[in-house]
């Protein structure tokens, strides 16, 4: 009913020791907050900063967006017309636009999120944009078409070192 929905809203605005305290009672206690037989870390969702909330989103709309179109978004341009298989890519490139996005909002799943987006955005720089500063170096939008993906990349990067395991470290 109400109440449980309102618990629920709550318990996201809780900070990190309450809101797994609270988790932790709910799980192992009766509780009447209606919890699944997963455990608190499982459902913790973390949002580090109003930055992380809003690189998140946008690369769930990204991905979305690219579903819908099955299109590049704007950070996934480059890719040369008559390249094979270029619609399958443009399919995978937003499930991994949308599947990180989602991904960077849960504890568990976070750092991983973070690397393979890392990874990804780093792999499509390098094989897709970059060679536009090869071919014209003297033309500025080379580097402009760089200088976005560059941005996009220094966020992902940020949120990577910023939920990184000591392995990771």
């Amino acid at each position: 009913g109400r109440e449980s929905v309102s618990v629920q809203i709550n318990y996201m605005f809780l900070s990190d020791a309450s809101a797994a305290a609270y988790a932790k009672l709910c799980y192992t206690k009766e509780c009447f907050y209606p919890m699944s037989r997963k455990s608190p870390e499982d459902l913790a969702m973390r949002i580090a900063s109003v930055g992380h909330a809003v690189f998140a989103t946008t690369m769930i709309a990204i991905g979305v967006l690219g579903l819908i179109h099955s299109e590049f978004a704007v950070i996934g341009g480059g890719i040369p017309k008559g390249m094979p298989a270029r619609e399958v890519l443009a399919y995978l490139c937003a499930i991994i636009s949308l599947a990180c996005g989602i991904g960077l909002f849960w504890d568990r799943t976070a750092t991983i999120a973070a690397r393979v987006l890392l990874l990804y955005l780093l792999l499509w720089f390098v094989l897709f944009k970059l060679r536009f500063i090869i071919l014209a170096p003297l033309v500025e939008g080379s580097y402009q078409s760089c200088g976005e993906n560059a941005v996009v990349i220094a966020g992902a990067w940020v949120l990577y070192a910023w939920f990184a395991t000591d392995w990771d470290k």
